[in-house]
């Protein structure tokens, strides 16, 4: 009786102090342990992405309008220094908003030249002179009518807009002498599979089915598209097939082109 009585004083005794080991070794010894390894192979920290800090840099003066051209000159050398950043489509986005900033405002520019308005001059005279587009005219000098003062100044914009339109990634791709100025995403697919190359044909809007024309009481508010000279496409903003865009966006894109703007389709 003696020997199984101290045979189990010893099992008692061994779990005890196994416990009180194992205890010390969950709350001491391993913890070490971790550390050391870690001390030994550690994980390295990840690398912060520079394009990161230069685009909140070139981004810094978004909405100033009093700095738009310095705006516009960060964003261009960050889009051409970091084409694989991830803020890349921000950093485009934002180019594109400034870009038509300052061409649809009388903030003056190298790219926008002087005309004062003389007797039996109209806008459709004038962008005819000035080789330009009236709505643009329109539009870039803040006018609320077509009605002109004669002695007036207007800053005409000096552009040279093509469109580019990509299938792969369903974008449309407005560029001024072969800059960038800004990028929209289709509301669907492009039609067809081959390249195009062509030319903008005709712009019409259309009120209540019928045709008007700028200028007009009914012009506000129409329907626009763009007809193509080949590729029997248009861009529009709702019915058919064709390239399609947002109104917003086509009353935005139509006033830029005029017959003859270059279109790709790719």
């Amino acid at each position: 009786m003696k020997v199984v009585a101290l045979l189990i004083v010893f099992l008692i005794a061994g779990a005890v102090f196994g416990a009180i080991g194992w205890f010390g070794y969950r709350m001491f010894v391993k913890p070490v342990q971790i550390e050391r390894a870690e001390l030994a192979d550690p994980t390295p920290e990840p690398t912060p992405d520079p394009s990161m800090g230069a685009f909140e840099s070139a981004s810094a003066s978004v909405g100033d309008r009093e700095r738009l051209p310095e705006t516009i000159k960060a964003l261009r050398e960050f889009v051409a220094a970091y084409p694989a950043s991830p803020a890349l489509p921000d950093a485009k986005a934002a180019l594109g908003e400034a870009n038509l900033s300052l061409l649809f405002s009388t903030f003056e520019s190298p790219e926008k030249q002087k005309y004062t308005v003389a007797k039996g001059d109209s806008l459709v005279k004038i962008a005819g002179i000035t080789k330009s587009n009236a709505e643009l005219i329109l539009r870039s000098n803040n006018l609320i009518s077509v009605d002109l003062q004669i002695g007036q100044t207007l800053l005409i914009p000096e552009v040279d807009i093509a469109m580019i339109v990509d299938r792969a990634s369903n974008t449309l791709t407005l560029t001024n002498r072969g800059e960038f100025l800004k990028e929209y995403t289709l509301q669907s697919s492009v039609p067809g599979s081959s390249a195009v190359d062509t030319v903008v044909k005709d712009k019409i809007a259309v009120r209540d089915g019928k045709r008007v024309v700028f200028g007009g009481k009914d012009y506000p508010g129409s329907e626009r598209s763009i007809l193509l000279e080949q590729g029997n496409l248009t861009i529009r903003s709702s019915g058919g097939s064709g390239v399609l865009v947002s109104q917003e966006e086509i009353e935005e894109i139509f006033p830029l082109v005029s017959r003859g703007s270059r279109v790709t389709i790719r």
